[in-house]
C-alpha cells in the first residue's frame, strides 16, 4: 500500500471496531517503526485521520 491508495478496515470477528463506521479512507502518510512495523495514516470519510497497522487495512483501489 502507498500514499493515495483507497482502503477500508479489515473485517475481523475479534475486533471491537465496526468496519462500516469507517467506510473508506485514503492513505495520507506511512511510518515504519524501529521494529519494521508499518503504520498508515488514513483519512476516513466519516472519521478523523488515524494511524492503522498494515494488517488492519484492506486495499480497495491503488492510486494513479
Amino acid at each position: 500500500m502507498q500514499v493515495g491508495d483507497v482502503v477500508r478496515p479489515v473485517k475481523c470477528e475479534q475486533s471491537p471496531l465496526n468496519p462500516e463506521r469507517f467506510n473508506f479512507g485514503v492513505i495520507l502518510d506511512i511510518h515504519e517503526d524501529d521494529y519494521g512495523i508499518l503504520y498508515y495514516e488514513v483519512h476516513w470519510v466519516t472519521e478523523d485521520p488515524e494511524w492503522w497497522k498494515e494488517g488492519e487495512l484492506e486495499l480497495v483501489s491503488e492510486s494513479g
